[in-house]
């Protein structure tokens, strides 16, 4: 804290002695002047032709200054999240990956296109206008309840209450108005405060545990899993029968009404596996979802129940297309053609090839996607290479170009999760593995079975 408050007296030079003192007062005695909280909101579209205000996602704009004062206090926010959110949430927290729900929900979704084994349901939850309609009190309230300082909790909701707004319209500002609901989309302090919101849920579900009608999901009750979540993008597996479900529903309400945070009906699906018709009606007009189907898309990447096809990744192919495929790529020199590969077309495929082995037939098109506008600029007709596309994917040092071959990548992060099951790394996902998968067996002498997911398969080829 001492030096952060240091750093900010040498901004003075910058902003000015009176304004710089008015921050150290803040942390002194509570108060932020009005000028320093204000906050411009630009509106971002979420698709290429918006037709309402909710086709567009509020992005909070605010100076420097407050950012400052903004990062200091997520500083002391981070060092005891780990203590006080439950292992399900992958959000924010240092140690966690946003790959072990991935996994996981892949493994306890495996066949679910099957009629057969125990009735399961699982259920994919969009939180409607997430982070704007958090309600302060009950986030007062939380962060109490977890045992913050007053001192800091002071500090967080004099930050979040005291905002103001203008709107950012066409490049001109309109309108001076005061909050009174929400986390601003934009603020460091925002990621960290919604995870503990949504830790609240998660206390919630696990009190439905403790009653005699609740029955968990196929191959989760030894870790107790009934949610799994990265932010708000929420799923919930339970046993598939209307009880079980009912206690669900009964947790979502207490925490609607008491968060102000809403399921959205039109974006939130349920999926079954070996659930009569009978059973269906009832869970949907329990939870009012609609029923979904696979493949479907969860968190950024397409969610297989049986293996992942070619035309399932397709939608990687069109992206790459389209960063390549305009004038601004193809006017670039061949060093701007590296360097762009390297900075922005290897981070397209990157998170991909992180969760999941690609078909052999995906990473040949995408690699020759990068080889054609390397040397062609994106042009059509035949790649006209000068050197061979493996000595072009040697380090720089032995005499490449230094771009990555896709298929040693996608191994080599893949080889990633494997550390994490021999180190035992904290997550959800190794503990499932190694209670169900590998039971007290070394990860290098496990057999791979006939009936196992298809991500286990390829994480056991690859030993």
């Amino acid at each position: 804290m001492v030096s952060h408050l240091r750093s900010l007296r040498m901004l003075g030079i910058l902003w000015g002695d009176e304004v710089t003192n008015a921050v150290l007062d803040f942390f002194d005695n509570g108060k932020l002047l009005k000028q320093v909280n204000h906050t411009i909101l630009a509106l971002v579209p979420k698709k290429d032709t918006p037709n309402t205000v909710l086709d567009y996602r509020p992005i909070s704009c605010y100076n420097v200054l407050f950012k400052c004062v903004s990062k200091i206090i997520t500083d002391r926010i981070k060092g005891s999240l780990n203590n006080l959110v439950g292992i399900n949430q992958s959000a924010f927290i240092p140690g966690r990956k946003i790959s072990d729900n991935i996994l996981l929900t892949q493994e306890l979704m495996h066949n679910y296109h099957l009629n057969r084994g125990p009735p399961r349901c699982a259920f994919k939850i969009d939180i409607q206008k997430a982070y704007d309609t958090v309600s302060w009190q009950f986030l007062e309230s939380i962060l109490h309840t977890f045992g913050f300082h007053h001192k800091m909790v002071n500090w967080i909701m004099t930050c979040v209450t005291t905002v103001s707004y203008s709107l950012s319209i066409n490049g001109e500002l309109h309108g001076y108005f005061a909050g009174k609901r929400g986390l601003r989309q934009g603020d460091p302090m925002s990621p960290y405060l919604f995870t503990l919101v949504m830790e609240v849920l998660t206390l919630l579900l696990h009190q439905t545990s403790s009653h005699t009608s609740f029955k968990f999901h196929a191959r989760c009750s030894k870790q107790k899993i009934i949610s799994v979540s990265f932010a708000d993008d929420l799923f919930l597996f339970s046993h598939g029968d209307s009880g079980s479900v009912k206690h669900l529903r009964e947790a979502l309400d207490k925490f609607s009404l008491a968060s102000g945070l809403l399921p959205n009906l039109a974006k939130s699906t349920v999926f079954f596996s070996n659930v009569p018709r009978a059973i269906k009606d009832q869970i949907m007009n329990i939870m009012l979802f609609q029923e979904g189907s696979f493949p479907v898309r969860y968190l950024g990447v397409p969610l297989i129940y049986t293996r992942l096809a070619a035309k399932d990744c397709k939608i990687l192919l069109e992206r790459m297309d389209r960063r390549v495929d305009n004038w601004m790529s193809k006017s670039l020199s061949f060093a701007g053609r590296l360097q762009l590969i390297n900075s922005v077309l290897a981070a397209l495929y990157s998170y991909w090839v992180s969760v999941m082995m690609l078909p052999s037939s995906i990473l040949k098109d995408l690699e020759k996607r990068l080889r054609r506008f390397l040397w062609n600029g994106g042009n059509p007709g035949s790649v006209r290479a000068k050197v061979a596309w493996k000595d072009v994917c040697m380090p720089k040092d032995e005499g490449g170009l230094g771009i990555r071959s896709i298929v040693d990548v996608n191994k080599a992060l893949l080889t990633s999760h494997i550390w994490s099951l021999v180190t035992n790394r904290p997550s959800f996902w190794v503990q499932w593995i190694h209670s169900y998968k590998l039971k007290g067996k070394s990860f290098w002498e496990v057999q791979c079975r006939a009936n196992v997911s298809w991500g286990w398969r390829k994480l056991l080829s690859i030993r």
